[in-house]
């Protein structure tokens, strides 16, 4: 989930800002050449009001603050997931593991809020 989230916000901000657009967003220009455009397009047009009446930056800020949030709600069911599993050490160890991929020092959280 993380490489998918990361992949499209920054396929996103990447193709994104190389388009100058005033008012009005190009849902497919933006996601077309994103590794999983179906994947960027529903988060694109998942925006409250639509993308179409929405500008770039509006877009860009979307996509990092539904990124946040589901960062912040995986690193939330991992927390949970260790302390199920406080007897199980190769469960905890394994949970342990994949929230440094999440995390705000090392992972994805930080990365998403140095957008």
């Amino acid at each position: 989930m993380e490489q998918k989230l990361s992949s499209a916000v920054l396929m996103f901000l990447l193709f994104a800002t190389s388009m100058y657009v005033s008012q009005g967003v190009e849902v497919d220009a933006i996601c077309k050449k994103a590794s999983n455009p179906s994947f960027c397009r529903n988060i694109v047009n998942s925006k409250p009001g639509g993308a179409a009446n929405a500008d770039l930056v509006g877009i860009a800020q979307y996509v990092v603050d539904v990124t946040r949030v589901n960062v912040t709600n995986t690193i939330k069911l991992i927390h949970r997931l260790i302390r199920r599993n406080v007897n199980n050490s190769d469960a905890r160890e394994h949970y342990t593991l994949c929230l440094k991929h999440f995390n705000y020092e090392t992972g994805a959280l930080r990365r998403v809020e140095l957008t």
